[in-house]
């Protein structure tokens, strides 16, 4: 299949709305990355932990597409999109911490990443 038979065998709107929900999955190591750069002072450490936490996408991909197999993809979707902005709010409370309490809640953002690709 082509991408021309493939965009008219589909709606207008699902690729823009496909880019936009990934979004995420590039700004939120890069915001981590400047957010713990800015607390820490250490870029190799905020470097280290939007990797961790970039790994944790990915991993945290896997789980999510087996749940999804499992459960309703709209109610674990909005249960993702909760734990995510806990994490998020977790993150940005813990910016001044110790550095393993950063890591493990970069690590908890990116495990808690929504994901489109798993359950699309």
């Amino acid at each position: 299949m082509s991408y021309r038979e493939l965009a008219r065998a589909t709606h207008p709107v699902v690729f823009p709305i496909g880019f936009l929900a990934r979004l995420p999955y590039a700004m939120t190591p890069l915001g981590t990355l400047l957010l713990l750069q800015h607390g820490t002072g250490s870029y190799a450490f905020a470097g280290a932990a939007a990797a961790a936490q970039s790994l944790a996408i990915g991993a945290g991909g896997v789980i999510v597409g087996r749940l999804a197999d499992r459960t309703s993809i709209r109610q674990l979707g909005v249960y993702m999109a909760v734990a995510n902005a806990v994490a998020l709010a977790g993150l940005l409370t813990a910016t001044f911490a110790d550095r393993p309490t950063l890591l493990a809640a970069a690590v908890l953002v990116g495990a808690t990443q929504p994901q489109l690709g798993p359950v699309s």
